[in-house]
């Protein structure tokens, strides 16, 4: 999973991108880059004044062509194999409820997969569109959605809210209901701030 992050100010022109949630034990620093190392595998690199070479939208980007040709260019390292969704439309499936809880157990379709997820927002049910955090993302916020037990039962991934995701809504709570028009399975593009194509600068 490739989650990137990029703020001119906050982050000093740094590009930010995690590959796996590991400590990082040694840190290979080159001019424009520095690669994060967890013993023998890479867990991370920041791209230094980033806005000298590529346009860019401040905020959680995708890992799309652009930004893969990028930073190729930079760090010639090729990311194209760790590209997954990090937030994806599902369809609920089934809703149970857990057991001396406020929490439900949730089958949720993601298309290539039926995923288990524990939710605890009230307005979670059978056949909605949703939006769901794969394993291994990272949320807007920083927070790390990793496979997780509760109460028992395995959850891999999450079912998102607007406010988790810095989404303005009118819904004041609970997970984002979509409408049927998004396809289950496809990349839920609203939360990334690179929605156009960026020009890589010469």
């Amino acid at each position: 999973m490739v989650n990137i992050f990029y703020n001119k100010t906050t982050l000093n022109d740094t590009l930010i991108i995690n590959l796996h949630f590991a400590n990082a034990n040694k840190v290979e620093n080159h001019n424009n880059y520095s690669l994060m190392w967890s013993d023998d595998k890479l867990v991370g690199i920041n791209i230094f004044n980033a806005s000298q070479h590529i346009n860019l939208e401040e905020g959680f980007l995708y890992c799309d062509s652009t930004l893969i040709a990028f930073i190729k260019k930079i760090t010639n390292l090729d990311l194209s194999a760790n590209v997954e969704k990090n937030f994806v439309v599902g369809k609920v499936l089934k809703c149970s409820k857990v057991e001396n809880t406020h929490l439900n157990y949730c089958e949720v379709d993601v298309k290539d997969k039926i995923l288990n997820i524990i939710c605890g927002a009230n307005n979670v049910k059978e056949n909605i569109k949703v939006v769901v955090a794969n394993v291994n993302t990272v949320l807007p916020s920083g927070k790390k959605i990793v496979k997780s037990k509760i109460q028992g039962y395995e959850s891999s991934g999450m079912l998102c809210s607007n406010s988790e995701l810095n989404l303005a809504s009118e819904q004041k709570s609970g997970i984002i209901i979509l409408e049927n028009e998004y396809q289950t399975g496809d990349l839920f593009v609203d939360v990334f701030a690179n929605k156009i194509n960026y020009g890589i600068k010469n």
